[in-house]
């Protein structure tokens, strides 16, 4: 299964999509260190097997898990792993038959240096510290990165001005960035990657960490259970979880 193929040291290859993860790696307080040894495969269930993952609730059961993360694209995946890493029972319900199948596997896989973007907001905030976080997590997960930087030409009258605001809007945000004399702009920090593997490799990561994937699982109903939350699927499984 593609979604059990990381290896430690690999990638899930053999997939050929791209999408961009600018904003999948949130600032993590207290995150536990980043060691290669740590992944490894894990298991996935799919919705007609989720009695074998343990995780069919009736009314008196008690909590399936602490939390449930519904959908397990790139920041699904990436929430589920952070939530497993520190111990926290974890499932991650998808949708579809494997991770990656939707809006996390179908865009331009750039990985974001935050050159462009506006100073002071909060997504800057993430996407700066999502650069400052990512080599460590795409080097422990294997993931194959094309560090291609980016080139910025003045086409157009009145180009050149743009260009030169976004050098201003780089440095203002302590991006690397260098405005040559004929008005181009040269981010060097700027690269793609695999979505597709980079979204699959951080589920397998969530489940060698302790989390559940149940794949086949399209969240349809929401209600309260107890101290915890019931989640109905539109194939009839129920899960219950506490978040």
């Amino acid at each position: 299964s593609p979604v059990s193929a990381l290896e430690p040291g690999g990638w899930a290859g053999g997939v050929g999509r791209v999408a961009s993860s600018t904003l999948y790696l949130l600032p993590i307080v207290n995150q536990p260190p980043w060691t290669g040894s740590q992944w490894s495969d894990g298991p996935t269930y799919r919705r007609d097997n989720i009695a074998g993952a343990g995780y069919v609730s009736s009314a008196a059961s008690e909590v399936d898990a602490e939390v449930a993360v519904i959908g397990a694209g790139v920041v699904g995946s990436a929430t589920a792993l952070a939530l497993a890493r520190r111990g926290v029972s974890t499932l991650l319900l998808e949708a579809e038959d494997e991770p990656g199948l939707a809006a996390s596997g179908t865009n331009s896989g750039i990985l974001h240096t935050g050159f462009d973007s506006v100073p002071g907001e909060l997504e800057t905030e993430l996407i700066l510290r999502a650069s400052s976080l990512r080599d460590q997590v795409v080097e422990a997960l294997g993931i194959p990165v094309m560090r291609c930087g980016a080139l910025l030409r003045p086409l157009e009258p009145g180009d050149r001005q743009a260009i030169a605001e976004l050098a201003r809007t780089a440095d203002r945000n302590g991006v690397e960035a260098c405005l040559r004399d004929d008005g181009a702009l040269e981010v060097p920090g700027e690269a793609v990657t695999d979505p597709v593997a980079y979204t699959l490799a951080l589920s397998a990561a969530a489940t060698a960490h302790g989390a559940t994937l149940v794949t086949g699982f399209r969240v349809t109903d929401l209600a309260p259970a107890g101290d915890g939350l019931a989640l109905g699927s539109a194939g009839g499984d129920r899960v219950v979880c506490r978040v």
